[in-house]
C-alpha cells in the first residue's frame, strides 16, 4: 500500500470534524479487535513462514475463514498483483483493463481460463472465441463470478444489456466494450481517489461496492497517482462492526469513523502495535490504511458474530495447503 501525499486527504469526509470529534468507544469490543488483528495476523505469518496447519489453537480461527487484516495479502489480490499488475510483460493499458475483468469475475480459476495473467490473450471483439472457451470449460457447471462478495446486482445489469448473452461472457463482453480504449487510464494525473471511484459508477451495474474495490485495484499499479489510503467506502458488514465499537460516533459518518480510527490508532493499539503486525512489509508501509479497516471490520463483525453463534451462514475453512 503507498501513501504518495505527505498531506493524505480525507476525501468524501469532514476533515474539521474527524480531528475535532470526540467518539466513544466500548471498551471490551476493542480489547476483541485489538485481540483478531493479532491472531489473524499471527496465523498469515506462521503459513508464510511454512508452519503446519492449522497455525493457531482458536477454533473459531480454525473452521472458519477470514480474509487478512491487509486486502493486499489475501489469496485472490496476491494473484492480481503477481500476475498482472507486475506484470513486466504489459502494458498499462493491459494492467488496467486486465484488472477490472478480473475483478469482474474475482476467481483465479476464471482468470487462467482466460489467460489473463499471459502476453496473448484473446483479440478484442472476438466473442466467439470467448465463448468456445468457456464452453470447452471442464466443469461447465461452476459458477465463474465470485462468491466472496454479491454480484447479483451486475449480473442482472449485465444481462439486460445483453440479453443474448450467456451468463459467463457477461463481464469479458462488458469490459471489453466499455473499458477497451488504450487512451482512457480510468485517471489523469491530477484525478483524486474520489475522481477514479466516480468514473467507475458511471457503468452500468457498478454500484458503491464494486466501484470501491475496482478503485482499490488501481491503486495496486504504480502509475495511478492515488493511494487507498485517501478514500473508503463502508459496507453493510464493515458498518456492523463498527456499530459493535463505537458506542457514540459525535456525529461522524461511518466513512469519517475509520478515518478517526486510523488517526488515533496509535492512541487505540499502542506505539508499535502496526509496525509489529506488520513486520514482514517494508518499513515506510508498516500501517493501518482506511481501506484495510474497512477490510478488517467486516470480518470484525463475522467474528463476533460467530463466537456469539448468530453468524447464520459462516464460510467454513478448507485448507488448501500452503
Amino acid at each position: 500500500m503507498k501513501n504518495k501525499l505527505n498531506d493524505i486527504p480525507y476525501l468524501g469526509c469532514n476533515k474539521d470534524r474527524i480531528l475535532n470529534s470526540n467518539p466513544q468507544l466500548n471498551s471490551e469490543v476493542l480489547d476483541t479487535l485489538k485481540h483478531y488483528i493479532s491472531e489473524r495476523q499471527s496465523i498469515k505469518h506462521k503459513r508464510d513462514r511454512g508452519e503446519p496447519f492449522p497455525w493457531t489453537d482458536e477454533e473459531v480461527f480454525r473452521v472458519n475463514s477470514f480474509t487478512n487484516i491487509r486486502r493486499e495479502d489475501d489469496r485472490v489480490s496476491k494473484w492480481l498483483i503477481d500476475n498482472i499488475i507486475d506484470n513486466p510483460n504489459l502494458s498499462l493499458f493491459h494492467k488496467i483493463y486486465r484488472s477490472i475483468l478480473f475483478r469482474m469475475y474475482n476467481r483465479i480459476d476464471t482468470a487462467e481460463l482466460l489467460k489473463l495473467h499471459e502476453p496473448y490473450m484473446f483479440r478484442f471483439g472476438e466473442y466467439g472465441n470467448i465463448r468456445q472457451v468457456f464452453q470447452s470449460d471442464p466443469n461447465p457447471t461452476r459458477d465463474f463470478y465470485t462468491r466472496a462478495f454479491k454480484t447479483v446486482g451486475l449480473k442482472n445489469s449485465l444481462h439486460k444489456l445483453y440479453p443474448d448473452i450467456s451468463t459467463p461472457e457477461l463481464a469479458y463482453r462488458f469490459v471489453s466494450e466499455q473499458y477497451l480504449d488504450p487512451d482512457d487510464k480510468i485517471w489523469d494525473n491530477d484525478s483524486t481517489a474520489l475522481d477514479i471511484f466516480n468514473k467507475f459508477k458511471t457503468y452500468p451495474g457498478v454500484g458503491n461496492f464494486m466501484a470501491y474495490q475496482l478503485f482499490v485495484d488501481m491503486t495496486y499499479i504504480s502509475e495511478c497517482p492515488v493511494s487507498e489510503n485517501e478514500f473508503v467506502v463502508c459496507g453493510p458488514g464493515c458498518i456492523a462492526g463498527l456499530n459493535m465499537l463505537f458506542s457514540d460516533y459525535d456525529e461522524l459518518t461511518h466513512e469519517e469513523a475509520i478515518f478517526w480510527l486510523r488517526d488515533h490508532s496509535k492512541e487505540l493499539f499502542g506505539e508499535s502495535f502496526f509496525e509489529e503486525i506488520f513486520s514482514d512489509k517494508p518499513e515506510d508501509d508498516r500501517n493501518w490504511s482506511v481501506m484495510s479497516i474497512e477490510n478488517c471490520f467486516c470480518e470484525l463483525s463475522k467474528y463476533i458474530y460467530i463466537n456469539q453463534g448468530r453468524h447464520k451462514r459462516p464460510r467454513k475453512y478448507v485448507y488448501k495447503g500452503i
